[in-house]
This record gives structure tokens, sequence and C-alpha cells, in this order.
């Protein structure tokens, strides 16, 4: 499980809502329901019980919860003792379409961390037609997005 994965989990967990998460990651739905249902199958037992009006977690749902919030933060030191010893570098924000995320994430990471293996990558999905727009607005380093060639009607 990758360790974003975790401060998904518990973004869902205080929007008691996979789509009110998705939005406030800047993820598509079907992305982040996948993530969790991923998750879930690798855990062997439901975080979150999913309810008409979103999502409540289960009881050991609640304990990963739990323990994914201690590593959240246990990890938020970590990064607070790089940054106060002048070694922590600024993460590159990549956001891209999520077939593109889906496809290239681990073969830009393995490729980007043999050039520059102290810099950390974050990836981010977004409809293709906003990755220009964001990327203008800074809100990410890179965008990965992609064209459809113009169909051409026959008559």
């Amino acid at each position: 499980m990758r360790l974003e994965y975790l401060s998904y989990l518990l973004e869902i967990e205080k929007c008691r809502s996979i789509s009110g998460a998705a939005r406030a990651l800047y993820i598509e739905q079907a992305s982040l329901s996948a993530i969790v249902k991923g998750i879930e199958e690798e855990l062997g037992f439901p975080i979150f019980s999913r309810m008409h009006n979103g999502v409540v977690p289960t009881e050991e749902g609640k304990e990963a919860l739990a323990l994914a919030e201690g590593i959240t933060a246990r990890l938020n030191q970590i990064g607070q003792i790089s940054a106060e010893a002048g070694a922590l570098v600024q993460p590159v924000r990549i956001l891209s379409s999520p077939s593109i995320n889906c496809a290239l994430d681990l073969p830009i990471s393995r490729a980007f961390h043999r050039l520059n293996p102290d810099t950390a990558l974050i990836f981010h999905e977004e409809r293709q037609g906003l990755v220009g727009r964001r990327v203008i607005r800074n809100e990410a380093d890179i965008g990965l997005s992609y064209m459809r060639p113009a169909v051409r009607k026959r008559f």
C-alpha cells in the first residue's frame, strides 16, 4: 500500500464521503473508490460501510484509521525533522488525467528517482480538461494529459 493512501483514507473519514474526499484530494471519485477497494482487498476487511448518504468506518476500519492517523503523524514529524535540518527538498507535484496516472506513475517515479533520489513526487489526478488550468494556477509543477485526435466525418 502506498503511504499517500493513508491520507486518502483519513480524508474519506473526515468527509464521511468518498466523492467529497475525491473533490478535496483532486482525484476522480471512481479512482478513489478503486483505491479504497484495493486497500480493503489487501487488508482483508472493509474499512468503510457504504450508506446511501456516504460512508462510515467499520469496527475494523476504526482501528485501521487510528493506526493510519498515527503513521501519518509520525511521517509528518519525520518531515519536520528533515525541514529543520535543511535537508528537505520541495516535492514535485505532478497532475495527470486518470488514465495517464494509472499507467505511468510507477515508470515516471522510477526514472525520476534514478536521477533525483532525494526529491519526492506527489501524483494527483484531475480530469483531462483541467490539468493545464491547474498547472497555470501553480497548483502543480508538471501536468500530463493527452489530446484525442480529431474525428473526421465521412460523407
